[in-house]
């Protein structure tokens, strides 16, 4: 009987078959919770995709991970912008 070289079947990525890698999930799942974790690890999964569809599961957590961060970006810069001119407010016109 034949031995059976389950290391032959491996893709370079650790994972079996066609499907995405472990990594592009995660970073696509990450994504959305955590932006930057997902960004990274979106950048790893790309690097280190064995077919397409590791690729574009990465990449999509990359496309996703950039704009959550910039919308937060936004988001805090519109606060800051928003406390800001309370402050300013509260100052001129002697308290509240």
């Amino acid at each position: 009987m034949a031995e059976y070289d389950a290391s032959a079947m491996m893709s370079k990525n650790g994972s079996k078959g066609e499907g995405a890698s472990i990594i592009s999930v995660l970073a696509l799942v990450l994504s959305l919770y955590l932006p930057p974790v997902g960004l990274v690890l979106g950048i790893i999964g790309a690097a280190s995709a064995g077919n397409s569809q590791s690729r574009s599961v990465a990449l999509a957590g990359i496309i996703i991970s950039v704009v959550l961060i910039a919308l937060l970006i936004i988001a805090f810069l519109l606060f800051g912008t928003f406390i800001f001119h309370c402050l300013e407010y509260i100052s001129q016109h002697g308290g509240m």
